[in-house]
């Protein structure tokens, strides 16, 4: 399940999102940053129950005009045989697509959800 925003600035929208994770000004206060060895600034989100669950990697493309949110899991949660249900996928991509609307609507055109 993926997340695609439609925007004139991907990488800025990117950045912004990261930037007010970091900032924990009270937007997007419920999410965290992840480090992986392949990626950086993947989106958790902090609730007991979600925590590490998913990760959300935001992928921007300049030319397609759009900011895509891929999600996937910590490779040893893979190994073990643990599974991203499409509950926690649409927990994630609910919660992460509420504050974008409610946070960001200035910095996109439309969102879009695939499975």
């Amino acid at each position: 399940m993926k997340i695609i925003i439609y925007t004139e600035k991907p990488t800025k929208l990117k950045d912004i999102i990261v930037d007010y994770v970091k900032n924990e000004d009270g937007k997007f206060k419920t999410w965290e940053l992840r480090d992986g060895d392949k990626n950086k600034n993947m989106l958790t989100h902090i609730a007991e129950q979600y925590e590490d669950k998913a990760l959300l990697i935001l992928t921007p493309n300049e030319e397609k005009k759009i900011l895509s949110g891929n999600l996937t899991q910590w490779t040893k949660r893979k190994e073990t045989g643990e599974i991203l249900t499409d509950e926690i996928k649409a927990i994630y991509i609910g919660m992460f697509s509420q504050q974008v609307i409610t946070h960001l609507s200035n910095f996109f055109n439309s969102i879009k959800i695939e499975k």
